[in-house]
């Protein structure tokens, strides 16, 4: 029910989300079924979160257990699960065309899903910042803004109007590490996860601050909650609240002990500020377990943000 949704997603150009294997495609995932790993990667992640919701929507049998969340979750996993694209004629080919097997799965899906609703419900923060990350860099190229540095970053010529090309170039760049950085904390990182680190890196201090009564000071959203601040996240006033100024100065702040990497550029500073004024940026409180929820208690992202 999950790979025909993510297929029926993928074949409705006109309203149709990239979710599950198709996104996975997209973002360059290494995905290895069958590996115990790849239960924790972003595709299998989609994944969980569809099955969580199904929970929450009373979806699945009364007597589902533990036994049947791990077989569906090892199946999800394997060579022939998630990552095996899906449609309605692989349905018919398995079930047969008369079958009515692909109006249930279809009819599974809506219930958990509901309709439009799939890239909120099953994308990461993080994923659905870098989708976002990549419409509002089309929109920065068409509008002009910034445009000889977008187009010297991502290698576009002014005379390639071609959006898909286009769009290639932009993920291709954002998901390529940053030329030439040597800092422990973006050296062979995609250029978007250095933006995600800088991002996550102001707001877990602001985090680590409130959280310390004996020494700590009230800075970013808990400093903004504090002082009644009216923030609109992803509007572009936003990016001139009181909030966002003092995340404009972290960033200066950056560049002047060069915390920043040799080749951060504008559209660096333009991804990361539009970022830190998304819904999920720097209006979102952050602390130790959401950083541990997102990448993992073992997996040292604390330390480096930190």
């Amino acid at each position: 029910s999950f790979s025909l949704r993510c297929g029926d997603e993928a074949n409705n150009t006109v309203r149709g989300e990239l979710i599950g294997p198709r996104a996975a495609g997209a973002r360059g995932e290494n995905f290895v079924p069958g590996d115990t790993l790849s239960k924790d990667t972003p595709l299998m992640r989609e994944f969980n979160k569809y099955l969580e919701r199904a929970r929450e929507k009373n979806v699945l049998p009364e007597c589902w257990g533990d036994i049947d969340d791990h077989a569906v979750t090892t199946m999800a996993a394997s060579e022939n699960g998630v990552a095996f694209p899906v449609d309605k004629s692989v349905i018919e080919k398995m079930y047969g065309p008369n079958s009515g097997e692909v109006e249930i799965l279809r009819q599974i899906a809506l219930d958990v899903l509901g309709v439009g609703h799939s890239e909120s419900i099953l994308f990461s923060r993080q994923d659905r910042e870098f989708n976002a990350g990549l419409k509002q860099a089309m929109g920065v190229f068409k509008k002009g803004e910034i445009a000889e540095s977008f187009r010297r970053s991502c290698g576009v010529t002014e005379g390639e109007v071609d959006r898909v090309k286009m769009m290639e170039r932009i993920k291709s760049t954002m998901e390529s590490p940053m030329p030439g950085a040597t800092a422990y904390w973006c050296k062979g990182v995609e250029r978007m996860n250095v933006i995600t680190r800088f991002v996550l890196s102001f707001s877990l201090r602001c985090g680590d601050e409130a959280n310390n009564t004996v020494r700590g000071e009230l800075i970013g959203p808990r400093a903004a909650g504090a002082r009644g601040e009216n923030f609109v996240p992803g509007d572009t006033l936003s990016k001139d609240t009181p909030l966002m100024r003092e995340f404009n100065k972290y960033l200066e702040r950056a560049r002047e002990k060069n915390v920043l990497p040799e080749c951060w550029g504008d559209i660096d500073d333009h991804a990361v500020t539009t970022m830190a004024a998304s819904e999920n940026g720097v209006a979102f409180p952050v602390d130790k377990s959401v950083i541990e929820k997102m990448y993992g208690p073992n997996s040292g992202e604390v330390e480096i943000l930190r």
